[in-house]
């Protein structure tokens, strides 16, 4: 059974990307940032920063910031073609909307819930723009609300 093990994002500043993703979201740094260039570089001719965010159910997060070739991070809109975003569930919604607000680095679109669900969610922006759903819920919740606000979903 297939099972997710790693996202690999770009950004613009190393430093500013790992406070956002340890302290913000509450992730565990497992290595610091460092240098990755020559043979052993997967990016032929590149030199980048590389550090390494891991969730506290195993899943890692891979912050890459390319310092040769330098290339712009722009967020692209949610409506365009490619990567959209990612979830994370936590215990606490509003203390990471808190501790995102205290680090004053990415932005969010306010706290939502469905209905009288407990559920709450918030979409927020990590430095670079790329959006991360928070929650508290699971998978299988969040397949059962699917279903019933767009049933033709089921199969």
């Amino acid at each position: 059974m297939p099972r997710a093990q790693h996202l690999a994002i770009r950004v613009s500043d190393i430093k500013r990307s790992t406070e956002f993703y340890v302290t913000g979201l509450g992730g565990s740094l497992i290595s610091a940032p460092r240098i990755v260039e020559g043979p052993i570089s997967i990016f032929p001719g590149a030199t980048y920063y590389a550090t390494f965010v891991e969730l506290s159910d195993g899943f890692g997060i891979e912050l890459i910031q390319f310092l040769s070739p330098a290339h712009e991070t722009v967020s692209r809109p949610q409506t365009e073609r490619g990567f959209m975003h990612f979830a994370i569930d936590v215990d606490d919604v509003e203390a990471v909307l808190r501790r995102i607000e205290e680090l004053g680095i990415g932005s969010h679109e306010g706290l939502g819930a469905f209905g009288d669900s407990p559920t709450k969610y918030v979409y927020v922006r990590d430095p670079d723009g790329n959006t991360i759903e928070v929650n508290n819920t699971t998978w299988d919740d969040v397949m059962a609300t699917a279903k019933d606000l767009l049933p033709e979903v089921s199969l």
